[in-house]
């Protein structure tokens, strides 16, 4: 797209008669313009009849040449004369704010302020990591000077949104399109900080044209205007070449639908589809004939209903025969005194790599009832949305450890890719996958027939649609070599397992959510955390939200995470405080913890009851983090 090129909105100017009629008789002495006046105008013909276009600017765009039949994709990942926001279409009552977009910038001056928005990334513009961080070599992000300035220029925007919502009269809200977009807006910006690849990235970046008005010829009487120019052609700025691999999307001549259309192919979608959505229905279902708001017993008085055979016993899960056949022969041969015990995924972890646990939420896990079997059942399967952080710190021997960080790393891009990937559903791992993944057991190996042949087998059908979408054709780096892996640096490791905690952690709280209210509102689940997201997070936000050291910093997210949990029917008692919690308040510190502690513990043995495993809880850096953008 030549948008942005110098002289690219060079005029040339037409005569001014047309059909007899003169389009500047009513040329003014002193340029005084009205609403349907021009400061330029051109004249076109469509079919047999005349007609006259003005604009409120220096220039006259042509009619769209667009096929009535589809909307096509084009090389710059945009949708050419298609878009309105690329080149004008005619006025739509339903999207009337189109006509309120300006055009791209011409000047030096306006380009340095607003000029980031009409801006084409190029691939000089994507980064991808170092070789020997990543394994995916086709992931990458948007270089960390151009989001900086964009992202400054969308907070401004933002926070002038802001400032129109205060100046409203008390009561009144904003038109429902206005929160919309700056929710997309926003989420756009989310969607930069993931890993990604380079046509993901491009997609997000828009143009902007100005509004214009098209009159037959015999129409124009005492209209004013200042210039006749010769109109441009939209094929002569845009790219309208088709994208290779996007198929045409089959649409109708009517404006509006067509626009409709646009915008549910270019929409900002989340990237976070609840991942346990498919993770027993029956669990779901139980949950529905719970009474509305929780029991008011304690969780072993409630009613226990066992999940069907297929989902309790994880039938179909490519683990399953294994682990009935690793049981049996465990109970054949009776205890192993040798054996080390299993660790108690309840208790924190000692590792000095490990984050520092935030205690309300770490006591709350210590102390979840479970004298009785979980409502969903004691077999459920326990599946992950990302490793569980204490997995990689588990082992005793530090050389195990380095290397299990050191393949997480390797393959951290490609498994939040997976995780953001909404082409196509990625199945949860269980603990033992994850391990076997962070052991680097990720493509088929082993004896044949043997059972650690088919979990890697296994686990290769998991993983190969996320890496082959990331550029990763074979890995053969894995295992690594000892002498191959880095030395371990305490700080970005603390780092590397919060982000892996704070994933995990909120969307288990988004899946949680969705179990125990049956409604879907990841926007409102997202507010309970710091920062915008669920992946692709700030590392400051270790230190904000629920990490904040200051209570008063913690509130508003706790009051959230309340108002949410009052919706939830699950097996235990809910506490009155949460039910009581408003945020006209008045707050201390004191009941600023004592709320804190009661949704902690409401929520892990609420997670407990539904999932039937211990929750993944939030917790906190204590070193100094790096001030980046």
């Amino acid at each position: 797209m030549r948008l942005m090129e110098r002289d690219a909105w060079e005029v040339k100017e037409a005569p001014s008669v047309i059909g007899g009629v003169d389009l500047l008789k009513n040329l003014p002495t002193i340029p005084n313009l009205g609403a349907l006046d021009g400061r330029v105008a051109a004249h076109i013909e469509m079919g047999k009849t005349a007609y006259f276009v003005t604009t409120n600017t220096c220039y006259v765009p042509l009619l769209p040449e667009i096929n009535p039949k589809q909307i096509v994709m084009r090389r710059d990942m945009r949708f050419g004369p298609d878009d309105p926001v690329l080149w004008p279409r005619l006025y739509s009552d339903r999207f009337c704010h189109l006509a309120a977009i300006p055009k791209a910038p011409t000047r030096p001056e306006d380009r340095n302020e607003l000029g980031v928005m009409w801006w084409n990334p190029s691939p000089a513009n994507f980064i991808c990591p170092a070789s020997g961080l990543t394994v995916s070599r086709g992931l990458g992000r948007l270089e960390i000077a151009w989001f900086s300035e964009f992202a400054v220029r969308t907070a401004a925007l933002i926070n002038k949104y802001g400032e129109y919502v205060n100046s409203l009269p008390t009561g009144t809200k904003p038109p429902l399109l206005l929160p919309q977009l700056v929710q997309r807006l926003q989420l756009s910006l989310e969607r930069l900080r993931i890993p990604s690849t380079y046509v993901r990235m491009v997609i997000f970046w828009k143009a902007c044209l100005p509004c214009w008005f098209i009159r037959p010829i015999q129409a124009f009487a005492d209209e004013s205007i200042l210039k006749v120019v010769v109109p441009f052609a939209a094929s002569d700025f845009l790219e309208m070449g088709p994208a290779p691999g996007f198929s045409p999307v089959p649409a109708t001549e009517r404006l509006d639908e067509r626009l409709s259309l646009l915008h549910r192919c270019t929409e900002n979608m989340p990237w976070y589809r609840n991942p346990f959505e498919d993770d027993g229905p029956a669990a779901t279902n139980s949950a529905a004939g719970s009474s509305r708001g929780g029991s008011a017993a304690g969780p072993c008085s409630a009613p226990r209903r066992n999940m069907s055979p297929a989902v309790s016993s994880g039938k179909g899960s490519p683990y399953a025969a294994a682990r009935a056949q690793s049981k049996a022969q465990k109970e054949a041969k009776g205890p192993n005194e040798n054996a080390k015990p299993a660790r108690d995924k309840f208790l924190p972890l000692d590792r000095p790599e490990m984050p520092t646990t935030i205690t309300p939420w770490a006591t709350a896990l210590g102390e979840i009832d479970r004298s009785c079997p979980p409502w969903c059942g004691s077999d459920k399967l326990q599946l992950y949305v990302m490793p569980e952080p204490a997995l990689l710190a588990s082992p005793e021997e530090a050389p195990r450890r380095h290397l299990l960080y050191h393949h997480y790393r390797l393959l951290r891009d490609a498994l939040m890719f997976r995780l953001a990937d909404r082409e196509q559903r990625h199945p949860l791992l269980t603990t033992q996958q994850w391990r076997d993944t962070l052991q680097g057991k990720v493509t088929k190996q082993g004896k044949t027939g043997t059972r650690a042949q088919q979990r890697s087998a296994n686990l290769e059908d998991l993983l190969r649609p996320a890496f082959n979408a990331c550029g990763i054709d074979a890995l053969t780096e894995f295992p690594v070599r000892a002498e191959a892996i880095p030395p371990l640096n305490v700080n970005s490791t603390k780092e590397l397992l919060w982000e892996l905690a704070e994933i995990n952690f909120r969307y288990e709280f988004l899946a949680l959510d969705a179990r125990a209210s049956r409604l879907n509102r990841p926007d409102e689940c997202r507010r309970c955390f710091a920062g915008p997201g669920l992946i692709g997070m700030d590392i400051r936000e270790s230190q904000r939200g629920l990490a904040a050291l200051e209570a008063m910093e913690r509130l508003p997210y706790l009051l959230c995470m309340a108002g949410l949990m009052r919706d939830w029917s699950v097996p235990c008692k809910r506490p009155k405080e949460i039910d009581n919690a408003r945020g006209h308040t008045e707050w201390s510190s004191s009941s600023i913890r004592h709320l804190e502690k009661k949704v902690a513990t409401y929520y892990t043995q609420s997670f407990y009851e539904l999932f039937g495993r211990a929750a993944v809880v939030p917790m906190r850096l204590q070193h100094t983090i790096a001030q980046c953008d």
